[in-house]
């Protein structure tokens, strides 16, 4: 969770190299999470962790900054967290 609060953060400061690569990143760990629900056949948390991974990689490809920074932050962290509990 750390790692997508950083680079949320630097996506919002407009720190592209940095968020690019830390994006790049974080869609390799969030591939493992996925298969991780899948597996546990958690389907709420696996369908809505797909649908902001999907986003966040139309955000990478157009290199949206702000679009990555938002579903960063209103899309994967609040599964994240919940998956922390």
């Amino acid at each position: 969770m750390n790692k997508t609060k950083q680079t949320m953060e630097e996506a919002y400061q407009n720190r592209e190299h940095e968020a690019l690569q830390h994006v790049t990143e974080l869609l390799q760990e969030y591939q493992l999470l996925l298969q991780n629900l899948a597996d546990q056949a958690q389907t709420e948390k696996l369908l809505a962790l797909l649908s902001a991974v999907k986003i966040l990689v139309e955000n990478y490809q157009m290199q949206d900054l702000l679009g990555i920074a938002d579903i960063l932050y209103g899309g994967i962290l609040p599964v994240l967290d919940s998956e922390s509990r």
